[in-house]
């Protein structure tokens, strides 16, 4: 019995598969739950992973936070800091207990504000 061939012409020429051949058709939007596909066919999205599952695709409040975040500096050099990136890492340590480890050290967190 012959091999099938993988393949979906152009795509397979630039893009790496993983496993599977990609589907027969371009999908060119998505919103919530749905996509749809370049003829404008409507199709339930169920297999787009964590974030799609939980949220939707262009969920407004994500949407949102993505173009604030294009406002400042995105990505930086990492011996750079910007301002949200220390504000997280604020928040993030206020919800460390007292006694908490830095290294294999416990630093009493109480004491060194």
């Amino acid at each position: 019995m012959p091999k099938p061939i993988l393949t979906n012409g152009p795509a397979d020429e630039y893009l790496i598969r993983y496993g599977v051949p990609f589907v027969p058709r371009l999908i060119e939007r998505a919103c919530g739950t749905l996509i749809w596909d370049e003829q404008g066919r409507e199709l339930l999205d169920f297999t787009s992973g964590q974030m799609c599952a939980t949220v939707g695709h262009n969920h407004p409040r994500i949407v949102q936070a993505i173009a604030e975040a294009c406002e400042g500096a995105l990505h930086l050099f990492s011996g750079m800091l910007s301002p949200p990136v220390v504000e997280l890492s604020r928040r993030l340590a206020s919800m460390l207990p007292p006694f908490a480890l830095q290294g294999d050290v416990p630093v009493d967190r109480r004491r060194s504000k």
